[in-house]
């Protein structure tokens, strides 16, 4: 099968549009959301660069709502935020936060394969998105802006130029 979230109903108000969006999803193997649950589309945008947030140690999303409301009104910013594993399905939650920027970027490159990239997220989430930075730059990806709200700094973290470069 394939998934139909309420954000297509309310865009596709005809049954016509949605056996379309139907038959695109069942020929390109779902959404990125389908494979990845853990994705929250929280702002559908145009060909500006996406946004990637994720979720502080309580592992939800909800507080990016206020912000994503604050800049809708400008243009059209792609915004996705990334919810800890296991909060929609009975996955196991990923504890390393290692394997955590691994897997968050393996969801970004499925979501956006080319281009920058700009992340962050709030307490843990700033972590969490500083760790997914160190991913994507290993993979060659270059994070154009990375924000950290009220983050702790991970102090096992060798500095390096390139490290100096992100702070």
């Amino acid at each position: 099968g394939v998934r139909v979230h309420l954000s297509d109903l309310r865009k596709r108000p005809t049954l016509a549009e949605l056996a379309k969006l139907i038959d695109t999803r069942k020929a390109r193997g779902g959404t990125a959301r389908d494979r990845y649950p853990e994705l929250e589309v929280m702002q559908e945008g145009s060909e500006l660069m996406p946004v990637f947030w994720f979720h502080g140690g309580f592992g939800t999303v909800q507080p990016y709502v206020p912000l994503v409301r604050a800049i809708g009104g400008v243009g059209e910013l792609p915004f996705y935020a990334i919810q800890a594993r296991g909060m929609r399905t009975d996955d196991p939650p990923i504890t390393d936060l290692i394997e955590m920027g691994r897997y968050y970027a393996e969801i970004i490159h499925h979501v956006q394969p080319t281009g920058d990239t700009q992340i962050g997220g709030y307490s843990h989430g700033g972590r969490v998105a500083y760790e997914v930075a160190r991913h994507l730059q290993l993979k060659g990806r270059r994070v154009k802006n990375i924000v950290m709200i009220d983050s702790a700094f991970p102090l096992k973290v060798k500095m390096t130029e390139r490290t100096r470069y992100i702070i």
